[in-house]
C-alpha cells in the first residue's frame, strides 16, 4: 500500500468478466477498486482471498438456486496493520449465461482504524456488500468514510448457543482455542449442526458472541472465514466455520489443530482443565451482561498498557485480572481460596509498566487486602508465612511511599503478637525471619517496635533467640554491633545490654580456645570507631564499655591457667598493665586475687627476653609452685636454646637464696626435648649462668646432678664424635665432669686401666711376649700343637690341591683363637686368627689377599690383615684392640670415616677408650702398623702375615682356604 495518511476505507470487487483491469480477456479479475489501493497490494494481499468452492453437498444435489449457497465473510489483518473485511458469493450465471461463477467485494480499513474492530466488530459482521457489478459501469470504485451495514437482529448468546448445542464447556474451551489461535499457535476449525444455506449467518451470530467474550488484544488480532468448503491453512484466518462432514478424522492435515465437530458431537485437542480458569469463568458467568463484559475488558486493557507484547496476548494475564476486577467489585472469592497466588500475581501487575490511573487502582486494591487480613489477624487468625511474605515484597514496589511501607508494619506487629500469645512460636520464628529478609521492612518494624514500648514483647524474645542460635562468641559481638549501628535505641536498653552479656559469656565457655576468642573479642570492640562531635557513636555508648568489662571478667575468673597457651597468655591486654590490674583484681575474692597474681607473674616471665627470679617476688611459696608448674607446661610446646633463661626460673625453690633444684631441671631436659643437642646446650650455657658456675667451678650440686644424668639418661654420650668435640672436649670450666662421666660410663677393664695404666701394659705387653713366642714355635714345627717340641719340625711341605701348584715353604697353617672386648658393651668376643709362613719376606710382601674364603659359599670374613716376623713375637689378638675411632650412641657405624682411616671405618670392634691415653695409643699404633718391614735380620725366614677373623670359627684340619688365586690345606689345628 502507498504510504498515506488517509483514513478512507477502500474497496475492490472481483469476478469473472469480459475483462478485467489486470488482463484484457475474459476471466477471473479484479474488475473495480478504489483509487487509493496499491495494484500490488490488490494482488498479492486481496486476490489469494478471492475464491469460493461450492458446498459438495449442494453441487452433488445439482442446486442452481444461488441464495442457497451460504456466503463466504472474512476478515484478516495484513502485515502493515491494515484490516481486510470481505465476502464471496456464489454466483448461478457469470457474464455468459453458461457457466457458475462467484464474485467478491472487499473492504480495506486502513491501519489508522483498525482499532474499529475492537468496539465495531458487530457493524463489521453485519457489513452490507455488493452481489454483482457491471465493469461497463467503470472500474474505480468509491473511497468510503464507513463500513455500510445491513440491519441486524441483536444475539442473545445463552439462546444462540443452546441452539448450536454449545454448553459451557464447549464455550470454555472455543474460547480458549480462539485466545491461543489468535497468539498463532494453532488453526479452530468448526463444523456447525445447521443446514448449509444457514451456516454463514449462524457463524457470523456466533462470531458476535464469541468476539464480545474476548479482551481487546485478541479482538485485534483475530481473522476468520465464516464458510469454506474444507478446512485449509489460510494466512491471517485463525476460525475458519466448514462444511459439515469435512472434518475427517484420520485428515492428518489438520490433527493437530483445535476441531470442533459440533455435527458429529467431536472435538478434538481442546481437553483443558476448566475448573481454575477464572476469565473463562468470568467471561462465562457474564455472557448476557455485555456492560460487565466491556467494563472489565476496558480494565484490563489499561492496566496492560506499556507491558510486553507476551503479557498483553497471555491468557494467564486476563485470568489474574479478572480476580482483580472481581476484588474491585467486592467479589472475593477467588482471593480466599487463592491468597498467595492472587497476591503473586498483583504484586507482578503493579511492577509492570508506569504509573497509571489503572496502576493506581491496584495499589488500592493492595492497600484494601492489607487491611483485610489485618482485621483477620486481630480477630485470631494466623496468616500464612508465604502471605506475609507477599506482603513485604510490595516494598521492592518503585513506587512505594513512606506512608505505604508505615501502612505494612502493623500487620506484621499483630501476626507476630498473635503468633506469642497463641504459643505457636516456629510461626513466629517465620514471621521475623520475613520481617528480618528486607532492610528497609526491618529498620521500620523494629524502629516502630523501640519507640512504642514493645521490646519486651517484640523485641527480646527475637534477639534472645538469635543469640541462643549464634555458633561462636564472636557472632553476638557482630549481632550486638549490628542492632546498636542500625537502632541506636538499643545503646540505651538494660535488657538488651544483659542479654549481650550473658550470651557473650556462655558462647566463649564453648569456645575450645576460649582465651583466645576472648582476646581476639577485645581488639575487634578496641577497634570500633570512635565519634566526632559528640555524635553517639557504638564505640563510645556505655553497652560497648559494658561488653568489654565483660570479657576482661571472664579472662580473670574463666580462664584455665592449666589450659591457656603462651600466645593466649601475652595477648591479654589487661596483663600489660600489672599495677592497674592487680588494683582492679582487689574487688574480688582472695582466690582470684591469687589468680591475678599468678597471671601477672607468668606474664612478666614470658614477656621478658631475659626473666630474672624478681618476676616471682610478689607470690607465696604455694604460688610460686602454682606457677612454676604452669610455666613448665609452657616450656614444653617450645624448648630452644632462647629458652632456657627462662627455664631455669622454673627449678627456683628458694627465690631469695636463688635455690636450683638441678635433678630435676635435667631430669624436665631429658623428658621434654626429643633432640639430646638442645641438652648439650643447655650444658654449655650453663658455664656462664651464675647459679650453676661460680669461680670457673660448677656448683657441686650441678657437677652431682651432671653425673647422675649421664649414667642415668644418656650413657653412650661420649661415644657420638661430633657431640665430643663440640660440647665435652672443648670445654673448660665442665671438662673434668665429664671426663669423670666418661671415666665411670667405660667397660671395668678401661676404668682398670685410667686408674693402673703403666702397670697393667707391662703385664699385657709380658703376656704378648709369650703368647707371640708360643704362636712362633708352632708355627716352626718345633713344638706340637699340644705344646711339646717336635722331633723333625716339617719345612717346605704345605698341603695344597691336587690342581695347585705348591708357591709356599712353609706346609702348616696355624690356626688360633683369642679373646677381645667390644667397646660397645665391654662384653667379651672370641676371634679367629690364621697365620700363614713364607719361606722369603719376599714371599710375604706379595700377599696381600683381598680376600680370605673358607669355602665356596662364604662372604669376606678378613677384619685386619697383619704382616709379622715369628721373632716379633705379637699377640694377633692386639690389633682388635688398636683400633682407633669410636661408635654412635646407638652402637652402630662408627665415626672412622671421618679420620679417613679405613680399616678403622670397617672394624666393628674398636675402643673409644683408646683415644683417652694417647700415649698408650700410640705406642699400640706403632706396633699394629707395622708392616713386616725389613729389619737387619731379614735375610732368613720363615716370614708369616697374619689375618684376623671377625668372629671365632671351628676350622678343623683339612680344611681348605683359598686367598687370591691360591689355595692352602690345614694340616694342624692349633
Amino acid at each position: 500500500m502507498r504510504p498515506s495518511s488517509s483514513t478512507w476505507i477502500e474497496q475492490q470487487m472481483y469476478t469473472r468478466e469480459r475483462r478485467g483491469i489486470f488482463r484484457t480477456n475474459e476471466g477471473y479479475d479484479t474488475v473495480a477498486v478504489s483509487k487509493g489501493l496499491d495494484p500490488n497490494m490488490v494482488k498479492k494481499v486481496l486476490h489469494p482471498f478471492c475464491t469460493y468452492d461450492a458446498p459438495a453437498e449442494l453441487t452433488a444435489s445439482g442446486e442452481k438456486d444461488g441464495s442457497l449457497y451460504p456466503e463466504s465473510i472474512h476478515l484478516y489483518h495484513t502485515e502493515q496493520g491494515a484490516s481486510v473485511l470481505g465476502r464471496s458469493i456464489y454466483q448461478a450465471q457469470d457474464f455468459t449465461g453458461l457457466r457458475s461463477a462467484f464474485f467478491t467485494h472487499h473492504y480495506v480499513i486502513p491501519a489508522e482504524r483498525s482499532e474499529e474492530v475492537v468496539n465495531g466488530f458487530r457493524q463489521w459482521l453485519h457489513a452490507d456488500y455488493a452481489a454483482h457489478y457491471d465493469i461497463e459501469e467503470g472500474t474505480e470504485l468509491a473511497q468510503l468514510r464507513d463500513i455500510p451495514v445491513k440491519p441486524a437482529a441483536q444475539v442473545q448468546p445463552l439462546e444462540l448457543l443452546s441452539e448450536l448445542k454449545i454448553d459451557e464447556r464447549i464455550f470454555k474451551q472455543l474460547l480458549f482455542a480462539l485466545t491461543n489461535a489468535a497468539t498463532g499457535r494453532k488453526k479452530v476449525y468448526v463444523a456447525l449442526d445447521v443446514p448449509i444455506d444457514k451456516l454463514s449467518a449462524y457463524a457470523a451470530r456466533l462470531l458476535e458472541v464469541l468476539f464480545q467474550s474476548l479482551p481487546y488484544a485478541y479482538r485485534r488480532m483475530l481473522g476468520f472465514m465464516t464458510y469454506s468448503k474444507e478446512p485449509e491453512s489460510k494466512k491471517g484466518i485463525h476460525v475458519m466455520f466448514v462444511e459439515k462432514g469435512s472434518l475427517r478424522a484420520n485428515d492428518r492435515n489438520i490433527e493437530r489443530e483445535y476441531i470442533f465437530d459440533l455435527a458429529a458431537g467431536r472435538m478434538m485437542n481442546v481437553d483443558i482443565e476448566l475448573e481454575h480458569q477464572p476469565y473463562l469463568e468470568f467471561a462465562w458467568k457474564h455472557l448476557n451482561d455485555i456492560d460487565a463484559l466491556e467494563a472489565f475488558y476496558r480494565y484490563a486493557d489499561q492496566l496492560l498498557i506499556g507491558t510486553e507484547q507476551h503479557k498483553q496476548i497471555a491468557l494467564i494475564s486476563y485470568h489474574e485480572l479478572s480476580i482483580f476486577y472481581q476484588l474491585e467489585q467486592g467479589d472475593y472469592t477467588q482471593y480466599e481460596e487463592h491468597k498467595q497466588p492472587v497476591l503473586r500475581a498483583l504484586l507482578g501487575h503493579m511492577a509492570q509498566g508506569e504509573m497509571t490511573t489503572a496502576k493506581q487502582r491496584l495499589h488500592a486494591l493492595f492497600a484494601r487486602l492489607e487491611e483485610l487480613e489485618l482485621e483477620n489477624v486481630k480477630q485470631g487468625a494466623l496468616p500464612e508465612p508465604d502471605l506475609l511474605d507477599g506482603f513485604k515484597d510490595y516494598l521492592y514496589q518503585e513506587q512505594v511511599t513512606e506512608r505505604g511501607k508505615a501502612q505494612l508494619i502493623p500487620l506484621f506487629i499483630h501476626s507476630i503478637h498473635q503468633a506469642a500469645v497463641q504459643s505457636n512460636h516456629a510461626l513466629s520464628s517465620r514471621y521475623y525471619a520475613i520481617v528480618a529478609s528486607h532492610p528497609e521492612l526491618s529498620r521500620v518494624f523494629f524502629d516502630t517496635v523501640l519507640n512504642r514500648g514493645l521490646a519486651q514483647s517484640l523485641f527480646e524474645p527475637y534477639v534472645a533467640k538469635q543469640f541462643q542460635e549464634a555458633p561462636r562468641a564472636g557472632d553476638i559481638v557482630d549481632l550486638v554491633c549490628d542492632w546498636g549501628t542500625r537502632h541506636t535505641q538499643v545503646l540505651k536498653l538494660a535488657s538488651f545490654s544483659a542479654m549481650a552479656q550473658e550470651a557473650l559469656i556462655q558462647k566463649l565457655r564453648k569456645e575450645n580456645e576460649p582465651v583466645k576468642i576472648a582476646n581476639a573479642i577485645l581488639e575487634q570492640l578496641h577497634r570500633l570507631p570512635r565519634g566526632r562531635d559528640e555524635e553517639i557513636q557504638l564505640a563510645d555508648s556505655e553497652l560497648m564499655d559494658t561488653l568489654i568489662y565483660a570479657v576482661n571478667c571472664f579472662l580473670l575468673l574463666e580462664s584455665d591457667l592449666k589450659r591457656i597457651s603462651k600466645q593466649e597468655l601475652l595477648q591479654i591486654g589487661f596483663l600489660q598493665q600489672p599495677k592497674q590490674f592487680i588494683q582492679w583484681a582487689r574487688r574480688f575474692d582472695d582466690h582470684v586475687q591469687s589468680k591475678a597474681e599468678k597471671m601477672v607473674a607468668l606474664y612478666d616471665w614470658f614477656h621478658a627476653s631475659a626473666p630474672e627470679v624478681f618476676v616471682f617476688e610478689r607470690l607465696s611459696q604455694e604460688e610460686l609452685e602454682e606457677t612454676q608448674q604452669i610455666g613448665l607446661r609452657l616450656l614444653q610446646q617450645e624448648l630452644s636454646e632462647g629458652q632456657f633463661a627462662r627455664l631455669v626460673l622454673a627449678f627456683y625453690r628458694d627465690t631469695e637464696s636463688r635455690q636450683v633444684e638441678y635433678g630435676a631441671l635435667l631430669q624436665f631436659l631429658h623428658q621434654s626435648v626429643k633432640n639430646k643437642e638442645v641438652i648439650y646446650q643447655f650444658f654449655q650455657w650453663s658455664e656462664d649462668h651464675h647459679d650453676f658456675v661460680r669461680s670457673k667451678k660448677p656448683s657441686p650440686a650441678y657437677a652431682a646432678a651432671l653425673l647422675n644424668y649421664f649414667k642415668k639418661y644418656d650413657r653412650e654420650a661420649f661415644k657420638h664424635r661430633t657431640y665430643r668435640k663440640h660440647y665435652f672436649e672443648t670445654s673448660s670450666v665442665l671438662g673434668p665432669v665429664y671426663q669423670k662421666a666418661k671415666v665411670e660410663l667405660s667397660s671395668p677393664l678401661m676404668r682398670l686401666l685410667a686408674r693402673n695404666k703403666r702397670a697393667l701394659f707391662s703385664l699385657v705387653a709380658i703376656i704378648i711376649v709369650v703368647g707371640g713366642t708360643l704362636l712362633a714355635l708352632q708355627a716352626t714345627g718345633i713344638m706340637g700343637a699340644d705344646g711339646k717340641q717336635e722331633a723333625n719340625p716339617p719345612v717346605g711341605q704345605g698341603d695344597q690341591t691336587t690342581n695347585v701348584k705348591p708357591e709356599i715353604s712353609v706346609s702348616s697353617t696355624p690356626v688360633t683363637t683369642g679373646v677381645i672386648r667390644t667397646p660397645v658393651d665391654g662384653a667379651e668376643k672370641e676371634v679367629t686368627v690364621l697365620t700363614f709362613f713364607f719361606a722369603s719376606q719376599t714371599e710375604a710382601d706379595g700377599f696381600t689377599p683381598e680376600s680370605i674364603i673358607l669355602d665356596p659359599g662364604s662372604a669376606q670374613q678378613t677384619l685386619a690383615i697383619l704382616k709379622r716376623e715369628p721373632s716379633l713375637e705379637q699377640n694377633p689378638l692386639e690389633g682388635a684392640d688398636e683400633q682407633q675411632g669410636d661408635t654412635s650412641e646407638s652402637g652402630g657405624q662408627g665415626e672412622a670415616a671421618d679420620q679417613g682411616d679405613q680399616n678403622e671405618a670397617a672394624d666393628p670392634l674398636n675402643s673409644s677408650e683408646q683415644a683417652d691415653t694417647p700415649a698408650d695409643s700410640d705406642t699400640d699404633k706403632q706396633q699394629s702398623q707395622t708392616d713386616g718391614g725389613k729389619t737387619p735380620s731379614e735375610s732368613t725366614g720363615p716370614f708369616e702375615v697374619r689375618i684376623l677373623l671377625t668372629d671365632k670359627h671351628d676350622i678343623k684340619a683339612g680344611t681348605v682356604i683359598q686367598a687370591q688365586e691360591k689355595k692352602f690345606t690345614i694340616k694342624d689345628q692349633v
